[in-house]
């Protein structure tokens, strides 16, 4: 059963709110220059497949050399606005590599 309730007016703000949603995001602080990367930027710096990929990242952030950020970007493939990880590396000290 749908609504019977009828918008009134200029209908652009839908599609005004609809690409201002998928253009903003939850992106990590500091970004790129702070030296988050996405899955798939990790995995073709070290060349691997998928599994290995993510079992050296479980590796890394269980021993603390590595932090994730949930958040969420616009998918390529789409446009819309899908949950993101992104994951910077740390040195020893536990400074941002």
């Amino acid at each position: 059963m749908g609504s019977r309730r009828k918008i009134v007016g200029d209908k652009n703000w839908v599609v005004e709110l609809d690409q201002l949603y998928a253009t903003t995001g939850n992106h990590p602080p500091g970004g790129a220059d702070a030296g988050w990367k996405t899955f798939e930027e990790i995995r073709a710096e070290i060349n691997k497949g998928i599994v290995t990929t993510r079992k050296i990242l479980a590796a890394a952030r269980a021993s603390g050399r590595l932090e994730a950020y949930s958040g969420s970007a616009a998918s390529p493939a789409t446009g819309q606005l899908t949950r993101q990880v992104w994951y910077r590396y740390h040195n020893k000290e536990g400074d941002a590599v």
